[in-house]
């Protein structure tokens, strides 16, 4: 993982750098429900304005992609269960890996060809049947599929982890702790 601590600690210091905290914070307080919603949302939208609108007969490859990696994320997601608190892989290929389970091998040897090809990528071209099909059929599974998770209460204090980051960089910096002020 990016944010974590190496042999020696975080590049050789006690504490983690503020990007980490963040990083780890978000890992531990997100929403799992809303979260899954967007990314289904994201993925929906993009289908229809950019690939299925009226007015694209020709979409650019990497658009694929844009509709692809948010539903493989909330599909992960889903998989993962309730109790897992992390992400899905950032890379495409890893996230698609991840994934294979979903995909019946003709779908997987289309988005192989869409991987395959980097080139074609910002490219308009001809619609692609196959991935059209793919993604209609996430979007429906995923659009049946209700999120009955409720709320947990948040294992990060958003503000207090804020004040902190802000005073201790405040004082590597030698600048005076305002967030003492507004605890």
């Amino acid at each position: 993982s990016l944010c974590a601590p190496g042999p020696g600690g975080w590049l050789g210091c006690a504490r983690p750098p503020p990007h980490c905290i963040l990083h780890m914070g978000a890992a531990q307080g997100y929403y799992r429900p809303k979260l899954m919603y967007y990314w289904k949302r994201h993925a929906d939208q993009n289908f229809r304005w950019y690939i299925a609108g009226s007015n694209c007969a020709a979409p650019k490859r990497k658009r694929y992609v844009h509709v692809l990696r948010p539903l493989l994320c909330w599909f992960w997601m889903r998989r993962a269960g309730a109790e897992q608190r992390g992400w899905p892989p950032q890379r495409f290929d890893e996230l698609l890996e991840a994934s294979a389970e979903l995909l019946a091998p003709d779908e997987a040897a289309a988005v192989a060809a869409l991987l395959d090809a980097p080139e074609e990528l910002p490219c308009a071209l001809p619609h692609v049947p196959a991935l059209d099909a793919l993604i209609e059929r996430l979007l429906a599974e995923a659009g049946s599929a209700a999120a009955v998770e409720t709320a947990p209460a948040l294992p990060v204090d958003w503000n207090e982890l804020c004040i902190e980051l802000v005073g201790s960089l405040a004082a590597e910096s030698g600048m005076p702790a305002a967030a003492a002020v507004y605890r």
